[in-house]
């Protein structure tokens, strides 16, 4: 995978990866991604994004596994 240096210069957007793993996180950033984190319930996903976009939310949701998380990523 290339990495997408932290900000697409063109499309002027940022990328957070949400992990399951802390584990996990590290290779999300290496990969390219603004920040990443763990995340622990639906709920922590909410209130970690929220806060690391000042409350904006996000524009667009990429969800590669699916699961009990999906749902809450569309509730901003």
């Amino acid at each position: 995978m290339e990495n997408i240096k932290n900000y697409h210069p063109i499309y002027q957007f940022k990328v957070i990866g949400a992990c399951r793993l802390e584990k996990n996180t590290s290779i999300v950033r290496d990969k390219g991604a603004f920040i990443s984190f763990e995340i622990k319930s639906p709920e922590s996903l909410c209130k970690r994004v929220l806060k690391e976009t000042d409350g904006k939310g996000v524009d667009v949701v990429f969800d590669a596994v699916g699961g009990e998380i999906f749902p809450s990523a569309l509730d901003w």
